[in-house]
């Protein structure tokens, strides 16, 4: 298996927290390699940890997703002990960090909490949400190891730019925050419909933005890191879609869907 020098990821970050005071990181270090620091080999049970050794060190906003789907069946989230189910960085991340959106499936961990209100975020792709506040600041958004297609920022600019193929549906139930403080109420996915036929397919937009600059790239082991700012992506995307407003999905749909009366329904 490739190798590569966790040095790398870090002299990356080094350089991108001179100009980005918020950092949003998807990540997929499996797909990496196998890491070395200073020239030797980091054992497995240390990987993780070499990592957040560096990402303490950072000025800078640094924000991971901790998303968890279990919401909609069990109506319950605790988010002291809810587990991130998007990577085992960002369930080590959670641990260490002091603070998480309020959000049953759509939370993020930060290091300082600058972007996180200190409010449940009932709706978390609309209104003064995390990602609003993300592109306010003009964050920087890295993918180590993971294209797009794990974008959540790409769900919220659908919904800023009113999308017809998806549609806010609400889930009832309680979230407690790391504070132990209860909310109760509707907790929104912005969603597909539930039986598979309007299909998402990232890859074009992704072609597109690599060609115009607004996606950049750097190699790194087995695998690539991709990075863009978010005002830049947001104009790109909302031009885009202009021209064509079907390009993120596999197909254009034969219709569209809505959330009726406690059921998915198809429009007619």
């Amino acid at each position: 298996m490739k190798t590569y020098a966790i040095e790398e990821f870090e002299t990356f970050l080094k350089i991108q927290t001179k100009d980005s005071k918020n950092i949003l990181i998807h990540s997929a270090i499996a797909n990496l390699g196998i890491p070395t620091k200073k020239d030797k080999k980091i054992s497995p049970q240390n990987i993780i940890n070499s990592y957040l050794e560096f990402l303490s060190k950072c000025k800078s906003e640094i924000l991971m997703p901790s998303f968890n789907y279990d919401f909609p069946k069990s109506a319950f989230a605790d988010l002291r002990t809810l587990p991130s189910e998007v990577g085992s960085l960002t369930e080590a991340y959670r641990i260490t960090t002091k603070y998480r959106s309020i959000h049953p499936m759509f939370s993020f961990n930060s290091n300082n909490g600058e972007s996180i209100d200190k409010n449940a975020e009932y709706n978390p792709f609309l209104g003064d949400c995390v990602y609003q506040r993300l592109l306010n600041s003009n964050a920087l958004m890295i993918f180590l190891g993971i294209d797009i297609r794990v974008c959540t920022f790409m769900m919220f600019l659908e919904a800023k730019l009113k999308v017809k193929y998806r549609y806010f549906k609400p889930f009832f139930g309680e979230v407690i925050d790391l504070q132990g403080v209860s909310y109760k109420g509707e907790f929104y996915h912005f969603c597909l419909p539930p039986n598979g036929e309007i299909k998402v397919d990232y890859s074009k937009m992704f072609k597109i933005l690599l060609s115009l600059g607004v996606i950049k790239i750097q190699k790194i082991g087995a695998s690539f890191i991709y990075y863009f700012k978010a005002k830049e992506f947001y104009q790109a995307i909302k031009q885009e879609l202009y021209k064509s407003p079907f390009l993120l999905l596999k197909e254009p749909p034969k219709r569209f869907w809505t959330f009726k009366e406690g059921i998915d329904t198809p429009l007619s």
